[in-house]
């Protein structure tokens, strides 16, 4: 048999298409690390709110503005409309402002009846003054949110995606047995 010389052409062509075990490797270590930090995201995420839920301070706020966001569709064809506003509140001897989430609806029909001016209850940090959402949010401290619960969950499959693929289809090539 001739054996004919390696050429640099050949030698390109390796590195760019890769071998099967540095491509089998990459099927572990990309979806485990996207999955740890997504779910270290998350895990910060909730960390974070359920601290400002524990820190918060309940006070009267005035409604200065009231705004309507685009509407977002729903699963069940309805849509989703959030009403924010602009209310200021005394925090120590300052006037604060900041924008909290007034309403929700999913209806075809839904209207807010706040008005600039009324008076409603908020929540806000005594860190962090400007971060306020209403009251009645603060109540549900141990309850992720969708966002984070979603993150979550895709953390997780990535992580258990990660170990299948080191279990079943990276084993036999990227750790040979002794």
């Amino acid at each position: 048999m001739i054996e004919r010389p390696i050429r640099r052409r050949d030698l390109r062509r390796a590195h760019r298409h890769g071998s099967s075990t540095g491509s089998r490797q990459s099927l572990v270590w990309w979806p485990l690390a996207v999955g740890l930090v997504l779910v270290a995201v998350a895990a910060w995420w909730y960390a974070d709110s359920t601290a400002f839920r524990r820190r918060a301070v309940t006070t009267a706020a005035v409604i200065d503005e009231v705004g309507r966001a685009a509407p977002r569709a729903g699963e069940n064809g309805l849509s989703t409309r959030r009403f924010y506003g602009i209310v200021s509140y005394t925090v120590g001897n300052r006037v604060t402002r900041a924008q909290v989430l007034l309403y929700t609806c999913a209806s075809t029909s839904c209207v807010f009846r706040g008005t600039p001016g009324d008076t409603i209850e908020i929540a806000y940090d005594p860190r962090q003054s400007s971060r306020a959402v209403m009251a009645t949010e603060v109540h549900r401290a141990w309850l992720p949110s969708g966002r984070q619960a979603g993150l979550t969950f895709l953390g997780v499959v990535l992580i258990l995606a990660a170990g299948f693929n080191l279990l079943f289809v990276c084993r036999p090539v990227c750790m040979p047995s002794a």
